[in-house]
């Protein structure tokens, strides 16, 4: 795949490509990055760019005073006089479609920009779609490392939830290599362990998951709709921690051999983390682990496939807790499934 080198784009000699306050570029630099890509994108598809064709262009906000994430870091108080003294003048710019709004999609389109924070907190899918007048996907996450969309995005397509994308704009800072490599990795070996599990398990054998009682733990505003359940988590309470659950006692125990797979599918507008406790031979909260994978959100489905492997097979599954969400954003979350091994 083509490599754009952003090194001439964001030379500070041309523009303030950075802010003295921000470890991430500046809107300017995010908009030359964009313009950059733009070029060798069209350059790797002489034929012309997947998509539909639209008039897009930049908008430039006023001028303001940017707090940048090195203030916040070094622990500045927001709006002290020192945290005021350092904030840095900046312009926002935009990239903006023909109806005045960002060029960008939760899903569905040929284009599809992953990134990080460099993406997320300065809007740079929407600069990469008016650079390439295209309308693009956003699947940016802030604070989750550089692989997590793009291993979300192959898995989206794996499972035939989405068409392959057929251009693919990865925004990667090299720095992750070096100074945070678990966060690069760890989602490498999680995308690895999803991955054997779906093809481990047969989507054909689908069953619902049979319980005697289900609770709701910190969930508020929850209703059902066709088996949907629909909440957001309850604000936790002063001096109270925050554990959203909710809690499935089964109508029988479940084998702990890995014959059958739990399946959760769950959807939240802005990005969580979703974990799975299974409860083998005993009621309490007490297990001190979870299978966990991570929901980038925008609204589209993400399924999590756990195999019900104890560590006694003998041992029976007797209840299980889903905590949905680790935000009080709002999510939606189908009826848990079972799978059987594939024989």
């Amino acid at each position: 795949a083509p490599r754009v080198d952003l090194r001439g784009a964001l030379d500070p000699a041309a523009a303030e490509t950075y802010l003295p306050n921000d470890s991430h570029w500046s809107h300017e630099g995010a908009r030359r990055a964009a313009l950059a890509t733009a070029e060798a994108a069209r350059a790797a598809f002489p034929g012309g760019l997947p998509g539909r064709p639209l008039k897009t262009r930049f908008t430039e906000g006023p001028e303001r005073r940017h707090r940048g994430d090195l203030q916040r870091m070094l622990g500045f108080v927001e709006g002290g006089a020192a945290d005021e003294a350092l904030r840095a003048p900046t312009r926002t710019v935009a990239g903006v479609g023909p109806d005045g709004k960002p060029p960008v999609a939760a899903k569905g389109e040929p284009i599809v920009v992953c990134g990080t924070s460099f993406s997320r907190s300065f809007d740079w899918p929407a600069l990469v779609g008016a650079a390439l007048e295209r309308r693009v996907t956003d699947a940016a996450v802030a604070g989750q490392g550089p692989t997590v969309t793009l291993l979300e995005l192959a898995r989206a397509v794996s499972a035939g939830e989405r068409a392959a994308p057929e251009l693919i704009v990865w925004e990667f800072p090299e720095k992750h290599c070096f100074t945070r490599p678990q966060e690069f990795l760890r989602p490498l070996e999680a995308f690895a362990a999803e991955a054997r599990a779906e093809l481990a398990y047969d989507p054909a054998t689908a069953r619902p998951l049979a319980y005697a009682k289900r609770e709701l733990r910190e969930i508020a505003d929850a209703g059902d709709d066709g088996g949907v359940l629909r909440g957001s988590p309850s604000p936790p309470r002063p001096g109270a921690g925050f554990d959203p659950q909710v809690i499935y006692d089964l109508a029988e125990p479940l084998p702990g051999d890995g014959s059958l797979a739990l399946v959760v599918t769950v959807r939240s507008k802005a990005a969580t983390d979703l974990k799975v406790y299974l409860d083998w031979g005993r009621v309490g909260f007490f297990e001190p682990w979870a299978k966990k994978r991570r929901v980038a959100g925008g609204g589209a489905s993400w399924r999590f496939v756990v195999p019900l492997q104890g560590e006694d097979p003998d041992v029976p599954l007797t209840r299980l807790r889903i905590d949905p969400a680790n935000s009080e954003t709002a999510f939606e979350l189908d009826p848990p499934a079972l799978w059987e091994r594939r024989r």
